[in-house]
């Protein structure tokens, strides 16, 4: 199951050598947005389901029942005292969220990620062995 929003990817090699380029070559007090690009949720799980070989079908959960899931959430962490995830502000920052771009990380910094295809595969294949092991 997929929702509605978008993720900024970066692998995680990728945002250590971003790091370190920021030491060395970053201006103090600036901000680099270290991130491939921002894809739809839907596509993150579908690259990850085909670097397994797995089914790529997500059906996409509407905007309106997210949001009653989160109304939900919200009054169960009122009457229970604690925090749920799925909250009306977590399904709010879900699909308003704007597109992440690196350009200047990339200009500035001379840093070059790898493909978010690349990167997500090596996530999934990484958590694969993990549970195996």
């Amino acid at each position: 199951v997929s929702w509605p929003g978008r993720f900024a990817i970066v692998g995680i090699g990728d945002a250590a050598r971003a790091l370190v380029f920021a030491e060395a070559r970053g201006t103090v007090g600036e901000r680099y947005i270290i991130a491939e690009k921002s894809i739809p949720f839907r596509e993150l799980f579908t690259i990850g389901a085909r670097a397994l070989d797995r089914s790529a079908s997500f059906p996409e959960v509407p905007l309106p029942l997210m949001y009653a899931g989160g109304y939900v959430g919200d009054a169960l962490a009122t009457l229970f005292r604690t925090s749920f995830k799925l909250s009306v502000k977590s399904v709010r920052l879900m699909h308003i969220m704007s597109d992440m771009d690196g350009a200047k990380a990339r200009r500035e910094l001379g840093w070059t990620p790898r493909a978010v295809e690349a990167s997500i595969g090596e996530a999934m294949r990484f958590f694969e062995r993990q549970a195996k092991a």
